[in-house]
């Protein structure tokens, strides 16, 4: 059996089957959204809104290109924002690894880049994302009631485990335990990158509190967005909701279960009214798949104009 071609069927097929489940969830949003009603003017926040899950997702660009340097691989940015959202896009088939086995087979066929070497950045990136939730979370805390120990534990917390996974790593390759082979020239571990990409990680999740805070503003008036502890209070109920979709690994992209768990969190810690919060939690759903839309867009036209570049001329 030619595993190559299987391998190249299956990231198709993953690539088929994540695209048209991207596509219900933005028409299932879209109409959720019309249904729920929303006041006059929103659609001015929403666009507000969209170019900040923009930001959000050309900062997920950035940080994978940080991840992949991490392991010893630098690619190009126009390469990044050609392959990272469409290679992503399986991500949204049940099961949580589909997302990853795309990413590996684009960077394998686009790039060379070893299975192993990008499962490793798959690795690094959950663990980058976790930690960087775990310290906005302590840091949201900490700033809203004034308590300097979270404060500091929200920049403890990452850099002893950083420092502790750098150190296990360096240990295991001493003892041959652990190498990065399969690609020429690759081989070597470059940790500053990693401590660069939970900055990168922290500031993403800034900005979809800020966001969230922005919806919120648009159905709860009284909701203050110069506000810093309501600022703090919609980071943390937006990252607890995306931990519990995240945990969640047979529901794609934590679909449903983030928008339930987002309107609850947003019901207690703003009183919002049920609708309201429902409202919010909809339309964060359907600005993230817009910002992803948008994303994939200017992807596949380079992809479109790099394949233009490289054909002969007749």
């Amino acid at each position: 059996m030619n595993w190559a071609r299987v391998k190249t069927w299956a990231y198709r097929l993953g690539l088929l089957i994540g695209s048209l489940l991207f596509l219900v969830q933005i028409v299932n949003g879209v109409r959720a959204f019309n249904l729920s009603g929303f006041p006059a003017g929103y659609w001015k926040i929403g666009l507000w809104s969209l170019a900040g899950m923009g930001l959000v997702v050309g900062l997920q660009i950035v940080n994978w290109g940080l991840l992949m340097q991490s392991v010893g691989v630098r690619l190009p940015g126009r390469a990044l924002a050609r392959g990272y959202v469409l290679s992503s896009l399986p991500k949204y088939i049940p099961g949580s690894i589909w997302g990853y086995f795309g990413r590996s087979h684009w960077l394998n066929e686009d790039h060379g880049v070893a299975h192993g070497i990008t499962n490793l950045a798959n690795l690094f990136e959950i663990e980058v994302t976790l930690l960087s939730a775990a310290a906005v979370i302590l840091l949201s805390l900490g700033l809203e009631g004034g308590s300097w120990l979270q404060v500091a534990g929200a920049l403890i917390l990452p850099a002893a485990l950083l420092l502790l996974t750098q150190t296990s790593l360096r240990f295991f390759r001493r003892k041959g335990w652990f190498g990065l082979g399969g690609h020429p020239g690759l081989g070597s571990l470059k940790f500053r990158f990693l401590w660069a990409a939970v900055m990168v990680s922290g500031v993403e999740w800034l900005i979809l509190g800020g966001v969230i805070l922005l919806l919120l503003n648009g159905s709860v008036p009284a909701i203050r967005l110069n506000d810093l502890s309501d600022w703090m209070r919609s980071v943390q109920s937006f990252t607890l909701a995306w931990l519990g979709g995240f945990f969640t690994i047979f529901v794609p992209g934590g679909l449903g279960v983030r928008e339930l768990a987002l309107s609850g969190l947003l019901r207690g810690n703003f009183q919002a009214s049920s609708e309201a919060a429902t409202l919010v939690a909809i339309a964060s759903r359907l600005v993230y798949s817009a910002g992803e839309a948008l994303w994939l867009g200017v992807g596949l036209w380079l992809k479109a104009a790099a394949t233009r570049t490289t054909q002969p001329p007749q």
